[in-house]
């Protein structure tokens, strides 16, 4: 596996110095073909049966975990799913309506991890800081938290690397990807008050769907002493976002007696 060098401020220390963290260079995405291939060459399936087997178990497993049933695989591991909700005082006073989102868990079996550790070998890349369009961390203003979740109706940081968002293209924005539906939404540019090369600020839109979320960047953005590139880079943040509903302190509500 390659790697690169980016620097990178701890959000919890803002003050603290920037450090270099080594962080994965990924390559191309491989496709239920490839993968069925594969297999098909470790064994006497056919690649057609194989693909026929994968986009069964593409079926099978929203079923089973819809039960509440953890579905383990010998060699491969466990899936099971996580919900999170709104808090109650009174466990009486809770409804459905408070379950906010879902995902999906996996756990590595012990052989994936067995083989993994044998069969990875590091090497730099040489590449130090970024060199197109890069996240580093994502901060919910409101709660503080970074890299975990964003909050309706709250601003989010984004820090990173050529992140502004430029270019003519009708493509080009801040897209929020709803990981459960794989649906787009688009960010008005009206509701992102910072737009700089390395900072973005941006509303979140209180008409979300409930669930979680990956940010994705669609920018022409090269840098401030060049043009913008002709064709639209599209950056997504692999981090997923549970979006949760604001917590509202006795200061949003005023007293009788105040005006």
């Amino acid at each position: 596996m390659r790697y690169k060098l980016d620097k990178k401020i701890n959000p919890n220390k803002p003050t603290d110095p920037a450090k270099w963290f080594a962080v994965p260079v990924y390559g191309e995405k491989v496709t239920t073909e490839e993968v069925a291939r594969e297999i098909a060459e470790r064994s006497t399936i056919s690649p057609a049966d194989t693909e026929g087997v994968l986009e069964s178990f593409s079926t099978l497993l929203p079923e089973r975990l819809a039960k509440g049933e953890a579905v383990y695989l010998r060699g491969v591991g466990t899936f099971r799913v996580s919900i999170s909700s709104d808090g109650v005082d009174n466990p009486n006073d809770f409804t459905v309506s408070r379950i906010r989102g879902k995902r999906i868990i996996y756990t590595p079996d012990v052989k994936i991890n067995h083989a993994l550790n044998e069969l990875i070998h590091y090497e730099d890349s040489g590449a130090r800081g970024s060199t197109q369009t890069n996240i580093s961390w994502v901060t919910d203003l409101l709660s503080g938290t970074s890299n975990e979740k964003i909050t309706y109706g709250g601003s989010v940081r984004i820090s990173g690397q050529k992140i502004m968002l430029a270019g003519s293209d009708s493509s080009v924005g801040l897209k929020l990807l709803h990981v459960e539906t794989n649906q787009e939404f688009a960010v008005s540019m009206a509701d992102i008050p910072v737009n700089k090369a390395k900072e973005i600020v941006f509303v979140v839109p209180i008409n979300l769907a409930s669930g979680h979320y990956k940010i994705r960047i669609v920018t022409q953005y090269a840098n401030a002493r060049t043009r913008d590139v002709k064709t639209p880079f599209v950056y997504t943040y692999e981090p997923v976002f549970e979006i949760v509903q604001r917590v509202e302190s006795p200061e949003d509500h005023p007293s009788a007696g105040e005006h």
